[in-house]
């Protein structure tokens, strides 16, 4: 059951269900009334139309709440003063979604597009989706919380005019997220661009996965973790930035266990791939060219293996083939020399463009699903390593077909027999074979020339044809 109720006075749409409280918040009304319901109904979500919603003071999001958009170039959120875009109405937040929005503010170090900091009780379960943080002195600074997934996130443009407050204001800046018990996720991110601090800082963390993200031409560090534990960092390019690419160091206690596997930095100022004094870990399949004063610069405590200097990309795959199933294709291919993932690419035409469908594979094999039976799709695959993408391999193709044995269709026009099967089982094959009436149902079937690319045909009928028997084949 469900209640809709437009409130005036608030200028909100209420959506009442059984299980949540969603509200509907056009541009000008009141954002913290919408939070406010949402959170005393014991959760839901508050949905910002496409617009601009201004606010003169800072927005303070509370428990079991979604705050979510349109899209970031569709929904903006920002402030008239200097103060923070976002924040915690106070301790112990728990599931809190921020998604599909923009986040706009002042150059200043009294603005933070997103601050979501505990003091005493840890904040549980935040999540970032899908948001764009640009324009403010800090970009997003979480602090002491259990539990952190920021993806498809793009946070650029941020740092203070205030010259006192260099190296400190950032694009990302996680902090003491210690629980050992839970993660912090940074995914197909964005980091690029901060002026007076890193792409991503880190420090007092357990539990760090960094992946598929950038970290470009930012003041001072691309990423950097210090007295953290398991800092893993994957599939990252790091560039341009004014001091290090990658940076595992220490304020108190060094960073132990770092993984920096196929990361590629380029062009930083102060070394690619640094760490400091007892840092350990490993780094391996990394790549990084041009890098002053050294691509690399380990300490004995990290291993290395496979990293290389102004490497190449690797070659294409070789073997790929296809094999068809029902509404699937599953796909595999022979190991490339120097690859650290691959990706497959798929296309409704061939020859392409080959759009990629799935990205940073492990394995040399894939299943492609949900797939329309009897439609083509063609294939390619590239292989990546820290440098790049390689070359797309050869193309194969294949048709998914609907494998449960299907009706034909047996209709007698002018003088011929009409046969009709499914479009969804094109790919099966149609036999045939005519015998003596009297001789009944053989075994000498003939397979029709090009039956797999078509689901009708007709049959003239001949007084010497005899018994005419017909069947589908798969495969």
């Amino acid at each position: 059951m469900k209640w809709v109720i437009f409130s005036a006075l608030a200028g909100v749409l209420l959506v009442f269900s059984a299980k949540a409280l969603n509200v509907t918040v056009p541009p000008g009304g009141n954002l913290q009334t919408a939070i406010n319901q949402v959170n005393a109904a014991g959760g839901g979500s508050v949905i910002l139309q496409a617009g601009t919603y201004t606010n003169s003071v800072p927005l303070n999001l509370l428990s079991f709440v979604t705050l979510t958009g349109q899209g970031p170039s569709s929904t903006t959120i920002t402030n008239s003063g200097f103060s923070n875009v976002i924040q915690q109405a106070g301790e112990g937040l728990a599931s809190v979604t921020i998604e599909n929005l923009r986040v706009t503010g002042k150059h200043t170090n009294t603005c933070y597009g997103i601050l979501l900091q505990a003091l005493s009780t840890y904040h549980t379960n935040i999540v970032i989706t899908n948001v764009e943080v640009t324009g403010c002195g800090m970009g997003v600074h979480l602090k002491r919380v259990c539990g952190v997934i920021v993806a498809g996130c793009d946070f650029h443009d941020n740092g203070t005019t205030y010259t006192n407050d260099f190296y400190y204001f950032h694009n990302l800046y996680i902090r003491q997220c210690d629980h050992s018990n839970d993660n912090i996720m940074v995914t197909n991110c964005q980091l690029n661009h901060g002026w007076s601090g890193n792409g991503l800082n880190l420090s007092y963390d357990y539990n760090i996965f960094v992946e598929n993200s950038t970290a470009t031409n930012n003041f001072f560090r691309g990423m950097r973790a210090a007295d953290s534990t398991n800092f893993t960092v994957q599939f990252c390019t790091l560039s341009g930035n004014g001091d290090a690419g990658l940076i595992a160091n220490q304020e108190a206690v060094p960073t132990r266990n770092i993984d920096w596997h196929a990361n590629a930095a380029r062009n930083n100022l102060n070394g690619g791939f640094v760490t400091t004094a007892d840092v350990t870990g490993s780094a391996t399949a990394n790549d990084a060219c041009g890098n002053a004063p050294s691509d690399y610069d380990f300490v004995s405590s990290v291993t290395q293996s496979g990293n290389t200097t102004c490497g190449s990309v690797p070659a294409a795959p070789a073997g790929l083939a296809a094999l068809a199933g029902s509404a699937q294709v599953n796909l595999h291919w022979t190991a490339t020399s120097g690859a650290t993932s691959y990706n497959v690419n798929r296309s409704l035409v061939s020859g392409g463009p080959y759009p990629i469908i799935a990205s940073t594979i492990t394995t040399t094999n894939y299943t492609d699903t949900g797939l329309t039976n009897g439609v083509v799709y063609f294939y390619t695959v590239s292989a990546n390593n820290a440098v790049g993408a390689g070359p797309d391999s050869a193309q194969v193709s294949a048709r998914p077909v609907s494998l449960i044995p299907p009706l034909l269709n047996l209709v007698f026009v002018g003088g011929q027999w009409q046969l009709s099967w499914p479009a969804d089982h094109l790919g099966w094959r149609l036999q045939v074979q005519t015998n003596p009436l009297a001789s009944g149902l053989g075994t000498n079937w003939s397979t029709v020339a090009n039956s797999t690319n078509f689901n009708q045909t007709s049959i003239p009928i001949m007084a010497t044809s005899g018994s005419l028997f017909l069947r589908l084949a798969y495969p």
